[in-house]
Parts: structure tokens; C-alpha cells; sequence
């Protein structure tokens, strides 16, 4: 894919499916970022994964016009 970042925003089930179908279609860690809601599961993330994960308290898309 040729992109520079692609950031999952929202990490539950739907979320975590879509990451892992992504990086089963080889996607490299490094080109995704993924926020959630506790530290705890952005931890998972990264382990599993090898991505960059945030917690974050904020809903981004509420923001967003």
C-alpha cells in the first residue's frame, strides 16, 4: 500500500479485526498508529501487533467537522 500512516481510531473488536487483517495482508507495523480508550489494551496492541498504540481519553471523530 503506499501510504505514510494509517491510524485505526478506536480499538475494540471492530477495530483490533481490522488491524489484524491488515497485518496478515502485510502491512508493516511501522505505517499504523491505533488509539483506545486505556492504556492497558494499547499495550496489548503494540505487543501484539508491533504497532504504535495510544490511549486516549478523547473521542477524535466527535471533533472532527
Amino acid at each position: 500500500m503506499n501510504f505514510n500512516k494509517l491510524a485505526i481510531l478506536g480499538s475494540g473488536s471492530m477495530g483490533t479485526a481490522i488491524l489484524a487483517g491488515l497485518m496478515r495482508r502485510g502491512v508493516d507495523a511501522s505505517e499504523v498508529v491505533a488509539s483506545t480508550k486505556t492504556e492497558a489494551t494499547a499495550s496489548r496492541l503494540a505487543d501484539e501487533f508491533g504497532i504504535t498504540a495510544i490511549a486516549t481519553e478523547t473521542n477524535s471523530a466527535a471533533n472532527a467537522e
